[in-house]
């Protein structure tokens, strides 16, 4: 798709929802379904536009990875590909292009960089994700890993909410890299939520996972997390910090702190990745 038909397309979005960023993806990922008239993009290339939502339905059109798309509404079937299992989604295109999409072909996450670049992110499987890099409609880097919460549980099954995306332009860093912050996050207690910190170099094509982050509540205390960045307060040069704090509650009074403790985590800026320092 061309620069012109993408920005039509993107232009179009804007007036079916008004809470649209230009940027980064809203919560597009909440209680195991997307959101009804979330905006997302094809995470694979040739993704499957079928006539009805099932495995055997006509294909409508293969999809090049990083085709804008409306899910429209979340269908009671369901697929299950490399132990990962996702529903099926009736879902609209540009130029009245419509059908049924399996949602595993849909990036939960996206973001555009200042460079133009496109940021997606999927799950892969039952145990991992992928980060996908895109310039001008074409994959420039990925980058496939854990997560590390365990938002796909047992069942294969993504029950963690994508609550949010956020880019940080600016960052401090040199040479100069994009960051997004991708949310995950659990409504139950003592569940861990966490935040992806993913960073890409223009210069070297890498794009990699910087650090993580996490945070939980739970009858026994809480846990709670921040970034810190060198352009931001109490910033270093190159040094990217997670400042965490656990909070233990007395059992038999759980309004009274029992203990908290804080720890300062940094992660070292080379050049070409991030090393944590020790």
């Amino acid at each position: 798709m061309n620069l012109q038909r993408k920005i039509s397309f993107l232009t179009t979005l804007l007036f079916l929802s008004s809470s649209v960023k230009a940027d980064v993806s809203e919560i597009l990922y909440e209680g195991a379904a997307f959101v009804d008239n979330a905006i997302t993009y094809t995470a694979v290339q040739d993704g499957l536009l079928r006539a009805e939502p099932n495995q055997k339905a006509k294909v409508v059109e293969k999809l090049n990875i990083g085709y804008p798309i409306v899910v429209q509404s979340k269908k009671e079937q369901t697929l299950t590909v490399g132990g990962y299992q996702d529903s099926w989604y009736k879902v609209k295109g540009e130029e009245g292009l419509k059908g049924y999409m399996w949602g595993g072909l849909l990036a939960k996450s996206w973001a555009y960089l200042p460079s133009g670049r496109l940021f997606l992110l999927a799950p892969l499987d039952s145990k991992t994700w992928k980060a996908t890099i895109l310039m001008e409609g074409a994959v420039e880097s990925e980058f496939v890993f854990d997560d590390g919460l365990g938002a796909i549980d047992s069942e294969g099954i993504l029950n963690y909410s994508v609550a949010k995306t956020e880019l940080y332009s600016s960052a401090g860093f040199e040479p100069n890299i994009d960051l997004v912050g991708v949310e995950l996050s659990y409504a139950a207690c003592d569940y861990a939520s966490g935040e992806l910190m993913f960073y890409y170099s223009a210069d070297t094509k890498k794009l990699g996972l910087a650090a993580k982050r996490t945070f939980s509540v739970g009858e026994a205390g809480y846990e709670e997390s921040r970034f810190v960045l060198p352009s931001g307060e109490g910033g270093l040069k190159n040094e990217l910090s997670i400042i965490s704090k656990i909070v233990n509650l007395d059992e038999n009074d759980p309004e009274k702190v029992k203990s908290e403790e804080t720890t300062k985590t940094k992660y070292l800026w080379t050049g070409k990745e991030f090393q944590e320092k020790r």
